[in-house]
């Protein structure tokens, strides 16, 4: 098995930029044989985040809400500590959206989805079952429309998750705001799509006009090729 590339120097820490001189450093805590990211990796500080609320969570939510593209470039650079981790990012920011959602519903800021189905009504009270489906494949097509970014399909995948996330609860806030009632539905995904695209400039570091159509191409296509199949599956399935 080809061994994992190290992206640390062996006597500086990445994440607070202290000298080291063991497996850990004694300023931030964070272990010194820092590797590239991959998905194994993703799996395993994920867990640890789910289950260590330690991390810090309103500078991740600040930084990526404010600067998503530097924040994120540094989280995939080594700043592992400093940011909470991407997937107990998401869970946190779904539970938030789906309460802020609900209570803009009870308010009456809001209407519920006018899509229905048994498959679809079941999406809805488990928002990350889809985003476990949907956000893989934009990171997919993100990884292949901007190759020359250098970044791995890993690195794209956790920016989708990042920004992913803010997005739900931006959306939220615009429902609490009551602009659905205003505005249609796709012109508040149009803003989070708009917020995606934007952060993708800082994080991938190409020419900005191209990062940005590139990215609202790649999203939009994620979408479509989760949601045919899905909507194929109620037309024929469902129905009969």
């Amino acid at each position: 098995m080809k061994p994992q590339a190290r992206i640390s120097q062996v006597n500086r820490c990445l994440n607070c930029n202290n000298n080291i001189s063991n497996n850990f450093c004694s300023f931030c805590g964070q272990k010194s044989n820092i590797t590239k990211l991959n998905l194994f990796t993703i799996i395993k500080l994920s867990l640890k985040a789910i289950t260590d609320l330690d991390n810090s969570l309103l500078r991740t939510f600040f930084d990526i809400s404010t600067k998503p593209g530097r924040a994120i470039s540094d989280y995939t650079a080594g700043q592992r500590v400093k940011y909470y981790n991407p997937i107990g990012f998401l869970i946190i920011c779904l539970a938030i959206s789906l309460f802020m959602s609900n209570l803009a519903q009870n308010l009456g800021l809001s209407e519920p989805n006018n899509i229905t189905g048994e498959l679809r009504d079941f999406l809805n009270s488990y928002p990350l079952i889809e985003m476990l489906f949907v956000l893989p494949i934009i990171s997919l097509y993100l990884n292949i429309l901007l190759s020359k970014s250098n970044k791995n399909y890993t690195e794209h995948l956790v920016f989708t998750i990042y920004t992913y996330a803010i997005s739900s609860v931006l959306y939220s806030v615009l429902e609490l705001t009551g602009a659905k009632l205003i505005l249609p539905r796709s012109s508040l995904w149009l803003i989070s799509l708009i917020f995606i695209s934007w952060a993708s400039i800082g994080f991938n570091q190409l020419k900005p006009i191209t990062t940005f159509t590139k990215t609202f191409f790649a999203v939009l296509l994620g979408i479509l090729t989760y949601a045919i199949p899905f909507a194929l599956y109620e037309i024929f399935y469902v129905a009969s």
